[in-house]
């Protein structure tokens, strides 16, 4: 059986110099972590499938008492060249871990554990990406996942305010 959980719009309306509207876009989705002092508790990551890992920042990750298992600290090509860019993310070292998360919806309903294989940054970005938990295009792949996006579905008013498709997966 399959299971669809809502993918919303996120948007912020800008303005040019040369009064042009402008908007700045982002596809978000309910998901459930484990912080293992407090519990479980929900985020609101931005799916960015031109991401080739997700992140999970720094703050993020300590705030939460996030438990991850390593998978790596460097990173090397197949032939076994060293590729040092490949572990940073705006220019800070990271580590290579695994996270589980679970997608929600506002009825509660509720996926199988998904598998989040991430950048996990070893000291905060001085920006607002220092918040931002991403979802990768690894994660949809990792998962067997299949967005579905269609923004001019885009709705305004009730429960279903803001989205624009679906993440669908196999319960």
């Amino acid at each position: 059986m399959s299971l669809r959980f809502p993918v919303e719009e996120q948007r912020i309306d800008l303005m040019t110099d040369q009064g042009r509207l402008a908007r700045a876009r982002r596809f978000v989705v309910q998901v459930e972590l484990v912080d293992q002092v407090r519990g479980p508790f929900r985020l609101r990551p931005t799916i960015d499938t031109g991401a080739p890992f997700s992140v999970i920042p720094y703050s993020v990750r300590r705030k939460h008492n996030l438990w991850y298992n390593p998978l790596g600290n460097e990173w090397m090509t197949l032939d076994g060249e060293p590729a040092p860019a490949a572990s940073l993310w705006l220019g800070i070292p990271c580590e290579f871990g695994e996270v589980t998360v679970t997608l929600v919806d506002n009825l509660n309903n509720r996926s199988r554990s998904l598998r989040v294989a991430a950048k996990l940054p070893r000291s905060p970005v001085p920006s607002h990406m220092e918040t931002t938990v991403l979802l990768g295009y690894n994660f949809l792949a990792d998962n067997n996942l299949t967005l579905t996006v269609h923004p001019g579905s885009r709705t305004t008013i009730g429960s279903i305010a803001n989205v624009v498709g679906f993440l669908s997966t196999e319960s």
